[in-house]
């Protein structure tokens, strides 16, 4: 186990073009772009069009593949890691990293998961807001009397909240008057992380046993969960279990950034087209007086700045 993880951005990062300066600009990542034509065209489907954020069944496999092949260059200049995360979607991208599932796989899986959670959430109205600086325990109590979720813990000073848009806005409005310092609302479909998603995970369930995960009994690489906030050793039906859980269950960022830091995890990679979760892994890394080094990789600016 080297020192080195790779943690990826999920869907509510702002997509804004992601990957095209890429695209524009590498020939290997072009070229490892354009292999996966059949499967997914990116740039007839994504970079022609301008998609926004919150067109999930695009936005799921577009970020995927882009996330992968900037590992794919990164792999190039010798810069390797063992251990991965990543925030919902982005724990795809972890999976793969691995050597879980194959990219052509991913691409299948996010089509399907992107489309089922389009499905769900287009039956109601719904959100998600971060809530800043306030303790996460009162501000699940708050939003538990207003029928909403802890979606994501991302950090101490962190953590968002789900559920219909009437019921975020009265959580978030006690969350002030309880003393948060800040609301920002998400760019994404609806409450993603949330109950409303459970039907949709049975249905996903079913999709995702039709595909095969592989080297699952090696233990090379260490991927860190989203649904339990550690790394997990599982064959495929514990992989599954873990995947579909995770539709509308809680992220536990913080437990994942706490957990790879007492591991002795000190260089992150962050890559993907948001650049918060460096923000959350700086926090809580001073917040435990660890000392790290974080690389965003968000453009292809920064990408060539890291190389």
């Amino acid at each position: 186990m080297n020192n080195i993880a790779f943690i990826f951005d999920g869907q509510g990062s702002k997509f804004n073009n992601f990957g095209k300066d890429f695209y524009d600009n590498d020939v290997e990542f072009k070229k490892y772009i354009d292999n996966y034509k059949e499967q997914f065209d990116i740039n007839s489907k994504v970079y022609e069009k301008d998609i926004e954020t919150n067109n999930t069944e695009l936005f799921q496999p577009a970020t995927f593949l882009v996330e992968m092949g900037i590992v794919e260059l990164l792999k190039k200049k010798n810069i390797i890691a063992n251990n991965f995360a990543g925030s919902s979607l982005g724990e795809y991208s972890a999976i793969c990293s691995a050597g879980y599932i194959e990219v052509e796989d991913g691409i299948k899986i996010l089509q399907n998961r992107g489309r089922l959670m389009n499905e769900a959430l287009s039956e109601i109205e719904s959100k998600m807001c971060a809530v800043m600086f306030l303790d996460k325990d009162i501000v699940s109590e708050i939003a538990e009397k207003n029928n909403c979720e802890i979606s994501n813990v991302n950090s101490y000073d962190q953590v968002v909240v789900s559920g219909l848009t009437n019921n975020v806005d009265l959580t978030c409005k006690e969350c002030i008057e309880k003393g948060a310092k800040r609301i920002i609302e998400l760019e994404s479909q609806g409450a993603f992380h949330s109950k409303y998603l459970k039907e949709a995970s049975e249905k996903f369930g079913k999709i995702l046993n039709s595909f095969e995960f592989k080297n699952m009994d090696l233990n090379e690489n260490n991927v860190y969960y989203n649904y339990t906030g550690c790394k997990e050793k599982v064959d495929n039906s514990g992989l599954y279990e873990l995947l579909t859980k995770q539709l509308y269950s809680k992220v536990k960022l913080l437990d994942i950034v706490e957990n790879m830091l007492d591991d002795g995890i000190n260089i992150f990679y962050e890559i993907g087209p948001g650049g918060n979760l460096a923000f959350h892994i700086k926090n809580i890394a001073r917040a435990k007086g660890i000392n790290v080094q974080i690389y965003k990789i968000n453009n292809y600016e920064e990408y060539i700045g890291v190389i």
